[in-house]
């Protein structure tokens, strides 16, 4: 057993960079845009695609950093491991993404599948 522990803090980008919205594929007008849909039922079936004007909007994204800190049994502070930016949700996808503080990935709402992923990689990064 080990007396590592880590904490994960989910915290509001505070420089988002959401230039990546500009791009054609996103762009309802033009011919290189390809629609999102909610579910992969919808995609397969070509119903219910998002308003491609209101998803291109920055106003209806948020863009979370996400930093992974350890300390061993012998340290005084916590030092970073790992950390990462923009991550991008929608706005309405709210049971998607969280913000906080935690001290192990299962503290993590389930919900938030994809930033719980990004939280266990950069552990087992350092354990390994």
């Amino acid at each position: 057993m080990t007396d590592t522990r880590y904490k994960i803090v989910i915290e509001y980008d505070p420089e988002p960079d959401f230039s990546w919205l500009e791009q054609d594929q996103y762009n309802p007008a033009s011919l290189e845009y390809d629609p999102f849909y909610p579910s992969k039922a919808d995609m397969d079936a070509k119903r219910n695609a998002y308003n491609g004007d209101w998803d291109r909007n920055p106003d209806n994204h948020v863009a979370l950093c996400l930093l992974v800190f350890v300390i061993g049994p012998d340290d005084d502070d916590w030092q970073i491991i790992d950390s990462l930016g923009n991550i991008d949700f929608l706005v309405s996808s709210d049971r998607d993404w969280t913000t906080g503080t935690f001290y192990c990935v299962d503290d993590i709402p389930n919900e938030c599948v994809y930033l719980r992923e990004l939280a266990s990689d950069a552990i087992n990064g350092d354990v390994s």
